[in-house]
């Protein structure tokens, strides 16, 4: 379950990354609101421990870029 969950996160955030960097200007707020939530679960699973190899680089960028904030609150021990 957790390999499934891996492979369909990182799946995710590849095709955000494809859809958002190939979209002519200019981008749609949502594709990015969705990028940055994407960009949070994938901190999250690696912080997790659950998805240590997961990279989320370009998400971060799109997330950084895009002025979306998100807040989250995640405890974890």
């Amino acid at each position: 379950m957790v390999l499934l969950c891996f492979v369909f996160s990182q799946e995710i955030g590849s095709c955000l990354v494809d859809l958002i960097e190939g979209k002519p200007p200019p981008v749609p707020k949502t594709f990015k609101v969705f990028g940055a939530l994407e960009y949070q679960h994938d901190v999250l699973l690696k912080k997790a421990g659950l998805c240590p190899s997961i990279t989320y680089d370009k998400l971060k960028k799109i997330s950084l870029e895009s002025g979306v904030e998100l807040r989250i609150l995640v405890c974890i021990p």
